[in-house]
C-alpha cells in the first residue's frame, strides 16, 4: 500500500508529467474509481485548464486547478501513475485517464481498485472532508507527545490512524517501531516520554530516509527491517528472529528481543 514516502514520490513523478500541460479530456474506465463526482463533471471542471501546483498530504496528493478547485488522488492500495506517449496502448490496470493537448496522458493505475480520485474546493477541503491529523512529517514533537501519551490504544494502531497521524501504513509503522525499540503492541500511555521522543526522531528518519531512497525498499539500508520481513529471520539487529502477530488484523512484524514492551 503506498505510505507517505510513496505518495511524495508519485507527487514528483506527477509534477515532471503533468504541468505545463493543457487538459484535453478525462476518460474513465471504472466508475468506482471517481468519488464524489462523475466523468462529466471531471470534463466539466478540468478540460481547457492546467496543473498549476500540487502538495501531498499523508497519503493523499492534491492536484490544484484553480483557486476553487482540485482533485484529491488516493493511491489506496495498488494505485500508480504512468505517463504514455501512445494512446493505443493504455497499461492493463488503468482506471482513468488525464489527456493532454499534446497527445500523451496520464494513467491513474489501481489493480485492485481501493484508490479514489475526487474533486476537492482546496488543500484544505481535502483535509477537513477526511478529517486528518497532522501530517507524519509535519506534526511536532510536543504534538506527537501529546498524540500519544494521552491514549490507551496499541501504539501501531495509534501511528496507523490517519485522524492522528497522517501518511503512517502497516509497513512504516513496523518500520519506525522496530528502529525505535518499541513493541507494537505497547499502551501509548504506558511509553516514557524518552521514549516517546526516540520515536517521534525514529519516524522523522525513516520517512526521510524513504524519500531519499524514491521509496526504493530493496534499496533502503541494511539495518531496516523492511527487506526482512519473514518469520523466523534474523532480526537486522542480529539480536533474535523476527516473529509475527495480527494488531487490528493488520499483519505486524517485529523483534520481540529488541522492542521493548511497555
Amino acid at each position: 500500500m503506498p505510505e507517505l514516502p510513496d505518495v511524495s514520490v508519485f507527487k514528483d513523478y506527477f509534477d515532471k508529467t503533468t504541468f505545463k500541460k493543457k487538459i484535453k479530456r478525462v476518460e474513465v474506465f471504472e466508475k468506482r474509481i471517481i468519488k464524489g463526482t462523475s466523468e462529466k463533471e471531471l470534463n466539466n471542471v478540468l478540460k481547457g485548464k492546467f496543473f498549476k501546483k500540487s502538495g501531498r498530504y499523508g497519503k493523499h496528493l492534491f492536484a490544484e486547478i484553480d483557486s476553487e478547485a482540485g482533485l484529491d488522488i488516493h493511491f489506496g492500495m495498488t494505485g500508480d501513475l504512468e505517463l504514455i506517449d501512445d494512446l493505443s496502448k493504455i497499461p492493463p490496470f488503468t482506471r482513468l485517464l488525464f489527456i493532454f493537448q499534446d497527445g500523451e496522458g496520464l494513467a491513474f493505475e489501481d489493480q485492485r481498485i481501493f484508490g479514489h480520485i475526487s474533486l476537492v474546493h482546496n488543500f484544505d477541503d481535502l483535509i477537513s472532508r477526511y478529517r486528518l491529523g497532522k501530517d507524519a512529517l509535519e506534526i511536532t514533537a510536543e504534538e506527537f507527545q501529546e498524540t500519544i501519551h494521552k491514549r490507551k490504544g496499541k501504539i501501531k494502531s495509534l501511528l496507523m490512524n490517519q485522524s492522528l497521524i497522517s501518511g503512517l501504513g502497516n509497513v512504516y509503522a513496523d518500520e519506525i517501531l522496530f528502529q525505535a525499540g518499541i513493541h507494537p503492541e505497547s499502551k501509548g500511555s504506558r511509553i516514557p516520554e524518552e521514549k516517546i521522543k526516540k520515536l517521534f526522531s525514529t519516524m522523522n528518519k525513516v520517512l526521510k530516509t524513504a524519500i531519499k531512497y524514491a521509496a526504493k525498499r530493496e534499496d533502503f539500508p541494511s539495518k531496516f527491517l523492511i527487506n526482512h520481513r519473514k518469520k523466523n529471520e534474523d532480526c537486522p539487529d542480529k539480536c533474535g528472529k523476527i516473529d509475527i502477530i495480527k494488531i487490528n488484523g493488520r499483519t505486524t512484524y517485529f523483534c520481540g528481543a529488541c522492542q521493548e514492551l511497555f
